[in-house]
């Protein structure tokens, strides 16, 4: 229990040195998502994680490895929340995101079930997407 005291000591001083030293605005400004979104976003993540872990493990398993790059396109806004998308891609089995060019994303996509691009993203990113709407 005292090393979680000693960290959250830590992590508070830290996030106040970095909001007054080098960023010089409040951290809530640079990443509007409120603490219901984050968990929120974060069950959707887990959710998604244990859906694809089967699928790439079947691929490597049986060796039916094909890989394609597909662009998708994003409604979110801000940069923080592209980025998130875009980090949340690369950690789900089978995509990896290589680009990012305003509201498209360049994704790499393991097993690809289509080439639409529109269809590509619904499968990729809908569900990331939506969740981090609702933050």
């Amino acid at each position: 229990m005292e090393k979680v005291i000693y960290g959250a000591i830590i992590s508070s001083v830290s996030i106040l040195v970095t909001e007054r030293f080098i960023l010089r605005e409040s951290l809530i400004n640079i990443f509007p998502m409120n603490l219901f979104g984050l968990l929120y976003y974060f069950l959707v993540l887990m959710i998604e994680l244990l859906k694809t872990a089967n699928r790439g493990v079947k691929s490597v398993v049986t060796k039916n490895l094909d890989f394609d790059f597909v662009t998708i396109h994003t409604d979110l806004k801000s940069d923080y929340s592209r980025v998130m998308l875009a980090n949340s891609i690369s950690l789900l089995s089978g995509t990896i995101t290589v680009d990012i060019d305003e509201d498209e994303l360049l994704v790499l996509w393991m097993e690809p079930s289509t080439d639409d691009p529109e269809e590509a993203g619904d499968v990729i990113k809908k569900r990331l997407e939506d969740a981090l709407k609702v933050g």
